[in-house]
Formats: C-alpha cells, structure tokens, sequence
C-alpha cells in the first residue's frame, strides 16, 4: 500500500478543521501522512489540530499568510511522499475516497492525477458539481479544458 500525503491548508477554520481531519484519519485507506498548514490563523485552529492525538499528523503553523496555495505548497515542501492528495479545511471526505482514487492510480500508471465529483451543502441550498450543466472533457487529456474552466475541486 503506497503512502499518501493529504495536506489540508487552514486558516481561521476553527468550527471546521476537526471534522476536515477527522474524515482524512477515518479513511479505509490508511497509510497517510496528514500535513496540517496552518497559514497565519488568529483564532484556535491550532488548539483544535493539536487536541487530535494521532501520529500521523503534522502540524505546520506559517509566521504570515501566503494564502491557500502557498499553504499547499509548504505541505508539499513538507511531505514525504510519492502521492498527494488535498483537502481543504471546511471540506469532508467520504470514507472510501481515497481508496477508491488510490486503487485506480495504482491500476492505471499513466496517469498523473484523479479527481472526483463532490456535494457542495450550503444553508440554503445543495448540489453536485461537476454535474450536467458542466459541458467539456472530465477525463482523457483535461489541460486545455482546465484552462477554459476548472471542474476540479481541492
């Protein structure tokens, strides 16, 4: 079982980041590292990531805000695996995410990533995305349709 790195970047999340974490760790696939970059937070999101007892997952705290993907990058920088996976901090996976993802890179080698749908639930309202107002490539060869729009989600 290859090890993945999961790094989820954070900022002033702390009424989200226990259960973004707590989906990554209750994964049927197992062998993670959990990176945590916290990116500058002025609330107690790193008194809630610290709470967690589990060896897998480490704690990045930034002097200052590089934003999102600066936060992602210094998880990459951080990490010590082949594969990786993102997960923001107001986001839960499904249980079975990871695996289902893993199993098929490891079936199909020649591909450099995989993406998923996923269920956006706001107050008001919920919805898949992508879904069938979403015209374009969702496999194959994506570069030029991603250039056009994105229809990954982090």
């Amino acid at each position: 079982m290859e090890r993945v790195s999961v790094i989820i970047p954070t900022y002033n999340r702390e009424n989200t980041i226990k259960r973004s974490i707590k989906s990554v760790l209750e994964q049927s696939y197992s062998n993670i590292e959990l990176i945590v970059v916290d990116d500058a937070s002025k609330d107690d999101t790193m008194q809630i990531v610290e709470s967690i007892e589990d060896p897998r997952i480490i704690y990045i705290k930034l002097d200052k805000n590089v934003g999102a993907a600066g936060a992602r990058n210094a998880g990459v920088k951080n990490s010590a695996s082949e594969y990786i996976a993102f997960n923001d901090s107001d986001d839960e996976w499904l249980n079975d995410k990871l695996l289902k993802q893993m199993d098929y890179m490891i079936k199909n080698p020649d591909i450099d990533l995989v993406y998923c749908g996923m269920e956006i639930c706001e107050p008001d309202k919920s919805f898949t995305f992508p879904n069938d107002t979403v015209s374009g490539e969702l496999e194959g060869y994506i570069y030029k349709w991603l250039l056009r729009r994105n229809t990954i989600g982090t």
